[in-house]
C-alpha cells in the first residue's frame, strides 16, 4: 500500500513538474516571437514551436529552456548557435517578400525542425506558406513549381546539393526551385547518411 502511494505521489509530482515545464516553454517560445507575430508566417511558425513543444512534451521537460537548446546543424558562417537566436533570425524576415529572404526562411525552418527534432507533418502548414512565399516573391524571381525533399528520400546530384556524403536525406535544408521553364533555379540543400 505504502508503495502505491508513494508511485502516485511521484506521478503526480513528475506531471507536475512536466506541466510547469511545458508552461515554461510556451512562454518562452511566445515571448521570442512575440514582435514577428504581425505576418502569417510569423504567426504559424509561433504556433508550430509551440505544437512542436506540447508534441514532444516528455523530451522537452528534461531539456534546458527550449531557447537555449542548441541548433543541431548549422553552416560555419551562421553566427546563431541556439534555437533562441535562429528564432531571432528568423522573425524579422517573416515579412520580407524578396526571393532571397524567402529562400533563407525555408533553410532556417527546417533547422528549427531538425533541431526540435519533431515529424515533419507537424510542419506541413509552415512550408506551404514558405512555398508562397518563395513563389510570389518581389519579382527578383520568377519561380515555376517547388519541390518538397522528404526525409528518407533518396539522395539526386542533379536536384540536391549534400551537405554530408550519403545515399538518402536525413533531413533537407531547403527546397528544389524550378523556373517557369522547369529548369532547376536552386538545389535543396540536403543533410544525408
Amino acid at each position: 500500500m505504502l508503495l502505491i502511494a508513494m508511485a502516485s505521489g511521484i506521478s503526480g509530482l513528475l506531471l507536475h513538474v512536466l506541466g510547469r515545464r511545458l508552461e515554461a516553454a510556451d512562454f518562452e517560445i511566445a515571448r521570442a516571437w512575440d514582435a514577428h507575430v504581425g505576418t502569417d508566417i510569423g504567426r504559424t511558425l509561433r504556433d508550430y514551436c509551440q505544437s512542436a513543444v506540447a508534441v514532444d512534451l516528455l523530451p522537452m521537460a528534461v531539456r534546458p529552456g527550449v531557447a537555449s537548446l542548441p541548433v543541431r546543424y548549422r553552416d560555419h558562417s551562421e553566427k546563431y548557435l541556439t534555437v533562441g537566436d535562429l528564432i531571432k533570425e528568423m522573425g524579422p524576415k517573416c515579412g520580407s517578400r524578396t526571393y532571397g529572404d524567402a529562400i533563407r526562411l525555408v533553410r532556417w525552418f527546417y533547422q528549427l525542425e531538425y533541431s526540435l527534432e519533431v515529424s515533419q507533418a507537424l510542419g506541413d502548414e509552415v512550408l506551404s506558406l514558405l512555398e508562397r512565399a518563395v513563389t510570389d516573391n518581389d519579382g527578383s524571381k520568377k519561380v515555376g513549381r517547388i519541390e518538397r525533399v522528404k526525409r528518407g528520400q533518396r539522395c539526386d546530384m542533379e536536384t540536391m546539393s549534400p551537405v554530408r556524403s550519403g545515399t538518402h536525406v536525413e533531413q533537407p535544408l531547403g527546397f528544389v526551385v524550378y523556373s517557369p521553364e522547369n529548369k532547376v533555379i536552386s538545389k535543396a540543400e540536403v543533410l544525408c547518411r
